[in-house]
């Protein structure tokens, strides 16, 4: 054992200059590593670097005490606080002091709020050669690539064999160079470098996306995995980027895996391939003659109200009806609640839920009960005769004709169906704000098998100044769709549109609450927009402006992957072709 040791030990080290040690017939010397990029991944910008010589790289780490470090930056915070306050410092002081303060704000804030740890971290890259020349014409070209991506080093001249020994696996925790020469780090930052990872995503249950540029290894991601912290997503891209091609097979895909999906689709995207694919199209243009009788009640809205089912949906039917033809007169409003019953007394439904279900004859006997048929509920044509005020009746008769035709007759698409688009392209943006708010009804209430609603060209939503405010709906089910086993997928070409709402903080604040954020390829302005707002950290800019159509990168979970989209011969017919 010990004869196998000083095998590999080396015979000979020369340490007589301080540019360099010899060890053996190796030319070897050093860099330490003193700031690192704030929103890059080290290894992936160490892997970006030409690998025309040898290098070595050791990454200390030590972890602190959490109690103590906050003491600390609590002290620290106090103290300078009061400095900035009371001592008279030219503005360039003050104007570090005050960096520094927010750089330690921030840090307590990381560990008290998401439960960060903290680590010192140190790094030192070793260089090989065979030529006094070359290792330091190496070091100098290695420095300067490491200092364009933003990592600044220095030479470790005269310290070359105390790094050469930190390299070698003898746990050399006492070298003075670990206490001179570190940084101190959040965890989510040393998961940027840490160097066992791989880019393989590989989930259990999860759908291929498509395969990462650099290696071509298999990207294979369960977004409702409970490794996530949610299963959002945003889709940013230019028009013709490839972003549609990506949604349509995602949506492909995730359908094949069982899941339930709606799409809201403003510009007839999505119609066409959807019903290649057998699912169900809900057009709110008055000219197509697709319907969802509103006064319908399934097995959903039982099980949510119970016993006042009938009672609730009346209420729903009402407000609804009211906000759309803006009806604020209580007479005219007790007029169409008495016409709403009424309605359903014909067909024999009271509030009694039981009269909800078909009744056992001698042809059929029902060994559970059955919801009633379509056809055995009223819809909204009907009220028309128990409206007593003429001119309340002429309103409600071009409403149900023009805005809620859609909703004016028996349903003819199935509801239960695992894939819906709902056309849109006739813009009206109460209509889908009620959709939105029947579906995050029953996301609450109702046990669903991992539902996506996906959102295209959402901007088109959010910045309607004129109608009720569909903005308020969707950032609602951004917040609370994680709790329901759920996704909401929002997809964009218009960034500036996007982030114009409110500031841009709409746009920021949806975005925080996806874990998921896919970019295709986008203009210069847009790019810029994305980078003032913070929103592209750890992407290179110039990356992003690169991408050819069908590449993406992908952020989530302290990963950032270029992705090539691909699909199947099968998948790309089904999405691009023209035959059914």
């Amino acid at each position: 054992m010990t004869s196998d040791i000083f095998n590999i030990l080396p015979s000979f080290i020369e340490n007589i200059d301080f540019r360099y040690i010899k060890v053996d017939d190796k030319y070897i010397a050093s860099l330490i590593i003193k700031e690192y990029p704030k929103n890059s991944y080290f290894l992936s910008i160490m892997e970006a670097i030409p690998k025309d010589f040898m290098y070595d790289i050791s990454i200390f780490l030590k972890k602190q005490d959490i109690m103590k470090v906050l003491k600390e930056l609590t002290y620290y915070i106090s103290s300078s606080s009061a400095e900035i306050n009371t001592i008279n410092k030219n503005q360039v002081d003050i104007d570090v002091l005050n960096k520094t303060l927010d750089d330690a704000k921030n840090l307590r804030r990381e560990i008290q709020i998401n439960n960060e740890e903290v680590y010192n971290v140190s790094v030192f890259i070793t260089l090989y050669s065979n030529s006094i020349d070359e290792i330091l014409q190496i070091i100098k070209n290695f420095q300067t690539k490491l200092f364009s991506k933003q990592i600044v080093s220095v030479i470790s001249n005269f310290r070359h064999l105390d790094v050469y020994l930190l390299n070698i696996p003898v746990n050399d925790n006492k070298n003075k160079l670990l206490s001179d020469n570190y940084r101190c780090m959040t965890t989510s930052c040393v998961a940027n470098f840490f160097p066992f990872y791989t880019q393989n995503i590989f989930d259990e249950n999860g759908i291929v996306l498509g395969y990462t540029k650099n290696d071509n290894r298999l990207f294979n991601i369960d977004i409702f995995s409970k490794k996530y912290f949610n299963a959002n997503m945003c889709i940013f891209g230019s028009s013709g980027s490839g972003k549609s091609f990506f949604a349509k097979m995602m949506i492909f895909k995730e359908y094949m895996n069982s899941k339930i999906q709606y799409i809201f689709d403003p510009e007839g995207e999505y119609t066409t391939f959807v019903k290649k694919i057998k699912g169900e199209i809900f057009s709110l243009d008055e000219k197509d003659e697709t319907y969802i009788n509103i006064m319908q009640i399934n097995e959903k809205d039982i099980e949510i109200y119970g016993k006042d089912t009938i009672t609730k949906k009346v209420e729903e039917i009402i407000n609804f009806i009211t906000k759309i033809e803006k009806i604020e007169d209580e007479i005219n409003i007790e007029d169409i609640r008495n016409s709403i019953y009424l309605s359903y007394s014909e067909h024999k439904i009271t509030k009694d839920i039981s009269t909800l279900y078909k009744n056992s004859s001698n042809n059929s006997i029902y060994l559970t009960k059955v919801i009633k048929d379509t056809k055995d509920f009223p819809i909204l044509f009907e009220l028309l005769k128990y409206i007593k005020d003429e001119s309340l009746k002429n309103r409600l008769y071009m409403l149900f004709n023009s805005r809620l035709k859609c909703f004016s007759n028996y349903t003819n698409i199935d509801l239960n169906s695992n894939l819906i688009v709902f056309d849109t392209s006739k813009k009206d943006n109460i209509v889908v704000k009620y959709i939105l708010e029947k579906i995050l009804l029953y996301l609450r209430y109702y046990n669903t098998n991992n539902t996506i609603i996906y959102i295209d060209e959402i901007w088109r939503y959010i910045n309607d100044k004129n109608e009720t405010n569909i903005a308020d709906i969707i950032f609602l089910l951004f917040k609370t769709i994680r709790k329901n086993n759920a996704s909401i997928v929002t997809i964009t070409q218009d960034i500036n549109d996007f982030l114009a709402y409110d500031n841009g903080n709409y746009g920021k604040s949806i975005l925080n609450n996806c874990c998921f954020k896919l970019f295709f390829k986008v203009d210069y302005l847009s790019s810029e927009i994305l980078k003032k707002l913070g929103i592209i950290n750890g992407i290179d800019i110039k990356e992003l402006l690169r991408l050819d159509k069908g590449e993406a990168i992908i952020s989530f979970k302290n990963n950032v992957t270029t992705l090539n989209i691909r699909a199947s011969e099968y998948e790309t017919n089904l999405i691009e072709g023209d035959e059914y």
